[in-house]
């Protein structure tokens, strides 16, 4: 059977790849979905706001996460030449840090406007309002630099 090699790969291996790339979309894509949809129902009938926020801001960084793991394994069907072959793994390092970061930043700020902004509301010092933008700027800005 005729399979010729690209990038020292025969095309069957490049199909594999590609096709589980593929699914790993659909993955992510179902894994959205259910979050969104069932466990964000689930937690809607809990009395605390707080895991409403946690699902609703876990939603999109964790779909990606997977989408991540798997073109991580994709590419692992591959033999990648020695020249790029550290490439795929400190991409995947640094996407998997910038999602962290997504995440941790996205339940900072909603967190701040459920919790933080409503009891700033109430007080009487212009200590409050003036101190809440500087933190959160100072922990956004925290936040994506550890990321």
């Amino acid at each position: 059977m005729f399979n010729p090699l690209i990038l020292n790969n025969p095309i069957s291996r490049w199909l594999i790849a590609i096709s589980l790339f593929i699914l790993t979309f659909i993955a992510g894509k179902v894994v959205y979905w259910i979050l969104s949809r069932w466990v964000k129902r689930l937690t809607q009938k809990t009395e605390t706001k707080l895991d409403d926020i946690i699902i609703d801001m876990l939603e999109e960084p964790f779909a990606f996460a997977v989408v991540l793991a798997g073109a991580r394994y994709s590419l692992s069907w591959l033999t990648l030449p020695d020249s790029i072959a550290t490439w795929p793994d400190d991409a995947f390092q640094f996407l998997l840090a910038i999602t962290i970061a997504w995440f941790a930043v996205r339940l900072y700020d909603a967190l701040q406007q459920n919790y933080l902004v409503p009891l700033t509301q109430g007080a009487q010092s212009d200590f409050y309002t003036q101190f809440v933008p500087v933190l959160d700027t100072g922990i956004r800005l925290g936040g994506w630099v550890a990321g």
